[in-house]
C-alpha cells in the first residue's frame, strides 16, 4: 500500500521533549518505519519551520518525510497553526494518490479535510480538547472551543478513528459521540533493542558523566515541561522525602512553548534550600540518551494529570525501571499495578512521597518490580502495532 501520514504541527524528525515534540512524534516515526519494513510505501507530511528544512528527507527505512511550506518557514505558536492549515492542505494536493491517509492530531486531520484528497481517512488525535478539559478544572486553552468543534468535524467524517488506548477510545465515544464500530485501538510499542538494561559499570559511568551522585536513589520524569505533565508534583514530593534516604530527582525535557513561566517556576522551586542538592533539571535529549537515563534510574515517575497513553512509562519499564504513575487516562494500560509499577490515585505530594519512600527502603520489592517491568514492556513491539494498523487500513477498502 501507499500510505500518507500527516503530522502538521510537529515533525517526526524532532527530538521528543523539545518544543511540542513528544510521544506523538515517536508513534508516527516508529509506526511509519515498521510499516515500511512490511513492504508499504510511507510518506509523512509535516510543516517546514526553517528555510533549510523545505523539501524531502528519506529515512534509512525508506520512509519519505515531506516538509511543506505553510505560513512563514519559522516556528509558529501551536494555537496559531490553525491559520496555516488551508495553505498546508494546498501543498499536500501536489502529492499522491495514496491508498489511505492517517493524520495525527487535530490540526493534521483538519488539513486532510481541507485538502482535495479523497482516499479513506484514519485519524489519531493523541489528545483532545474535551479530554483535557475533563481532566482539569480550568480551561486548557484559549482556542478550546474552536479545536473541539474541529475535532468533532473530523470524527464525523473520518472512516476510522484510531486510538492509542482504551481510555482514549472511551473518551471519543462519550465526548464526541463516535460510533464504537468506527473506533480502533493500536497501543504504542517499544524499541526493546534501544530501551534495555545496562551493566553496572555503564550505569556508574553515566552517573559520573551527568553529575548524579553515585549513591543517590534516582527518581526521574521525562517529557515536555508543562503543568499537565506534573513535574512540580514530583519536585514537591521529593522535598517531603527524608533527606537521609538519598533520593535525587531529575526532570528531563524543555518547556513547551507558552509554558516558559511554569518552567521558570519549577527552576526556582528546585533551587530552594530543601531541594537544591536533591534535584536536577536537564534539557531534552535524544532517544539514545533517554534510553541511557532510564537504565540508571531506580524509579521513573509519570505524574501527569492527563495522558492518552504515556509512552515513557513503557520505555522505562523496558529498560528495567519500575514506574509510579497517576491513575489517569491511558496510564493504567501501560503497567500492571503492584507488579511492574504503582498507580497513585492522588496529586497530593505527601502520597507520592510515601510511595517513593516505600520503594527507596525496600530494595527486594523494587528489584522484583523492575524485573517484571522489563518482561512486560518487551511484549509490546512496534511491529505488532504496524500489523494492527495494516489490518485497519486494508479493512477500509
Amino acid at each position: 500500500m501507499r500510505i500518507a501520514m500527516v503530522s502538521l504541527h510537529t515533525s517526526p524528525l524532532d527530538i521528543p521533549g523539545h518544543g511540542d515534540a513528544g510521544g506523538l512524534n515517536v508513534y508516527v516515526t516508529e509506526t511509519a518505519n515498521a510499516l515500511a519494513r512490511r513492504g508499504h510505501r510511507i510518506e509523512v507530511f509535516t510543516r517546514a519551520t526553517s528555510p533549510s528544512e523545505v523539501g524531502t528527507v528519506v529515512l534509512d527505512s525508506g520512509v519519505k518525510v515531506h516538509r511543506l511550506i505553510a505560513g512563514p518557514c519559522a516556528p509558529i505558536a501551536k494555537n496559531d497553526l490553525v491559520d496555516v492549515v488551508a495553505e498546508f492542505a494546498v501543498s499536500m494536493n501536489d502529492f499522491g494518490p495514496f491508498d489511505v491517509v492517517h493524520s495525527h492530531y487535530w490540526l493534521s486531520g483538519l488539513a486532510v479535510l481541507r485538502s482535495e484528497w479523497s482516499m479513506p481517512h484514519v485519524q489519531t488525535f493523541h489528545t483532545t480538547a474535551r479530554m483535557k478539559a475533563a481532566a482539569v478544572s480550568a480551561a486548557v486553552a484559549a482556542d478550546a472551543d474552536v479545536r473541539a468543534d474541529a475535532e468533532q468535524e473530523i470524527c464525523d467524517s473520518a472512516a476510522m478513528v484510531c486510538c492509542v488506548s482504551d481510555a482514549e477510545a472511551e473518551s471519543l465515544t462519550s465526548l464526541y459521540r463516535v460510533d464504537r464500530s468506527c473506533v480502533g485501538v493500536v497501543r504504542p510499542g517499544v524499541d526493546a533493542e534501544l530501551f534495555r538494561r545496562r551493566g553496572a559499570r555503564i550505569r556508574r559511568q553515566w552517573r559520573v558523566l551527568q553529575r548524579i551522585p553515585l549513591d543517590a536513589f534516582v527518581v526521574a520524569t521525562a517529557g515536555r515541561v508543562q503543568p499537565l505533565k506534573g513535574q512540580m508534583l514530583l519536585a514537591e514530593a521529593i522535598s517531603r522525602v527524608d533527606p537521609g534516604l538519598g533520593v535525587f530527582g531529575v526532570v528531563i525535557g524543555d518547556p513547551t512553548p507558552g509554558h516558559e513561566a511554569y518552567f521558570a517556576e519549577l527552576q526556582e522551586r528546585v533551587g530552594e534550600a530543601d531541594l537544591a542538592a536533591r534535584f536536577a533539571s536537564r534539557g531534552a535529549v535524544t532517544r539514545e540518551q533517554l534510553a541511557m537515563w532510564f537504565a540508571v534510574y531506580q524509579v521513573v515517575a509519570v505524574p501527569s494529570s492527563t495522558e492518552s497513553f504515556g509512552l515513557t512509562s513503557l520505555e522505562a519499564q523496558s529498560a528495567g525501571a519500575p514506574v509510579i504513575a497517576r491513575n489517569v487516562g491511558g496510564l493504567p494500560e501501560t503497567l500492571i499495578d503492584g507488579e511492574t509499577g504503582i498507580l497513585i490515585d492522588s496529586d497530593d505530594p505527601d502520597d507520592w512521597a510515601a510511595v517513593i519512600t516505600q520503594l527507596a527502603t525496600d530494595s527486594p520489592r523494587r528489584a522484583a518490580l523492575g524485573r517484571a517491568a522489563h518482561t512486560f514492556a518487551r511484549e509490546h513491539s512496534w511491529d505488532a502495532a504496524a500489523t494492527q494498523l495494516e489490518h485497519f487500513y486494508t479493512s477500509l477498502d
